[in-house]
């Protein structure tokens, strides 16, 4: 659901919130999380403090450490039966985010064949260049959007998988994820003002959530948090200068920087790589709370995920819960062009058989719907459900395979041929499926 648009004359659209139906969290072996449906909000328990007093509060291994983590609330062998299965949870979950320097020539073809190729479940979108806001299918997935209301400039959205796409739900109950895509690093006053409303936004999206819920802020920050260590908010595993708003940001709200807290190669850190190809940096984060870190399991950017950006794409792993929601089966639809004579001759023949004075309003109006239903099954046939169908062509679609296995083998010139070679051949099917 986006949040209400920006003031005029900002550049960026709002943040994007992902309200998730009865998404759980993985809970340790010693201790579950059965928090009360009724809590306190997210600004009632938040602390505002500083760096320097940050530092003075004693550490306690037991909060934050693996084995021994105690969250409130009752132990698992004192929760019931049906409590315990709810909190067990045998399969991951993937939650990615991706700077996709504009949506647009049929990349969003090819950032769904690369959702389904890595099994991501949620992927959030930064630099969307769409216009407006809203939802719509295209094929398995789900796309909820979030733009600018005249400018192709920035923007943010999510595209969801068939697999869990029947439990968002455009209300508050377990889990929120929120999209972000922050100006860029400031170079004057007036940037370190859009800086500083940037994140009084996200701030807002954020003391709307409930205090018990499982957050996530994902997306691209525009900033570097570093390489040096604070335990509560980030690990070693980043490079660059420090910058201090991002990390004040996670102190002020107990959030947990993933993608520095596990080691991994450099070619797995970094999210952003220069266009000369040998500068790199760490810009795009996600953001879990201090005490939902347990479930999540490994967070690194994969580098051979292609879509014609800068940016490399970021996956987290975390063991995470979807309640299946039961749906009801949509009503089948008559296809009235094909509608047989026989239906108006049988109709009239069975509106002048009913008794129309003997019978009570509501009894009449149910007889007269019955029959035109039963009449319609027997003369009328079914519309038959009609499936997206991809206007890229296989060839296209192959050029843009071929592009990625050239960008895994480090090939830039390579890479930049057939970046333009899909261009020109989705252009091409672009026309033609409009002109048919």
């Amino acid at each position: 659901t986006p949040l209400p648009g920006r003031a005029e004359g900002k550049t960026w659209p709002p943040t994007l919130v992902l309200w998730a139906n009865k998404l759980m969290g993985m809970q340790t072996t010693t201790s579950s999380n059965m928090a009360s449906d009724s809590g306190p909000s997210r600004l009632d328990g938040v602390q505002n403090i500083t760096e320097e007093e940050q530092g003075c509060v004693p550490n306690r291994p037991a909060t934050y450490d693996v084995v021994e983590t105690k969250l409130p609330g009752r132990l698992t062998a004192d929760a019931s039966r049906i409590e315990q299965n709810c909190l067990r949870c045998t399969k991951s979950m993937k939650i990615g985010t991706w700077n996709v320097r504009g949506m647009d020539l049929g990349k969003l073809q090819v950032v769904k064949n690369e959702m389904d190729q890595m099994k991501i479940d949620i992927l959030g979108i930064s630099e969307l260049h769409w216009i407006g806001r809203g939802f719509f299918q295209s094929g398995d997935h789900t796309i909820y959007y979030s733009g600018n209301d005249t400018v192709r400039r920035n923007g943010v959205a999510f595209i969801i998988s068939k697999k869990v796409s029947r439990s968002v739900k455009s209300k508050l109950l377990n889990t929120s994820i929120l999209q972000v895509y922050a100006p860029t690093a400031p170079t004057s006053a007036i940037d370190e003002t859009i800086i500083e409303e940037f994140y009084a936004e996200v701030q807002e999206a954020m003391d709307e959530t409930p205090k018990k819920y499982i957050i996530y802020v994902i997306g691209d920050f525009n900033t570097k948090v570093g390489s040096h260590v604070e335990s509560h908010v980030m690990g070693s595993c980043d490079f660059g200068e420090h910058k201090d708003r991002l990390v004040q940001f996670c102190h002020e709200n107990q959030l947990w920087i993933t993608n520095t807290g596990f080691k991994q190669p450099k070619r797995h850190l970094y999210t952003w790589l220069a266009p000369d190809g040998i500068h790199r940096n760490q810009i795009d984060y996600i953001l879990c709370s201090q005490k939902r870190k347990n479930p999540v399991l490994i967070a690194k950017t994969f580098p051979e995920a292609d879509c014609m950006t800068d940016h490399q794409l970021l996956v987290m792993k975390a063991k995470l819960r979807w309640d299946r929601i039961k749906w009801d089966i949509a009503t089948p639809r008559f296809l009235v062009d094909k509608m047989s004579p026989l239906y108006a001759i049988e109709v009239k023949n069975r509106f002048d058989a009913l008794t129309l004075k003997e019978q009570q309003p509501d009894e009449l109006w149910n007889d007269i719907t019955t029959n035109i239903i039963e009449i319609a099954q027997q003369h009328v046939p079914y519309a038959k459900p009609t499936k997206w169908n991809n206007w890229l062509a296989e060839e296209t679609i192959k050029i843009a395979e071929t592009r990625r296995q050239t960008k895994v083998r480090g090939d830039r010139d390579e890479t930049r041929r057939l970046n333009a070679e899909f261009q020109r051949a989705a252009r091409k099917d672009k026309e033609e499926y409009w002109n048919k």
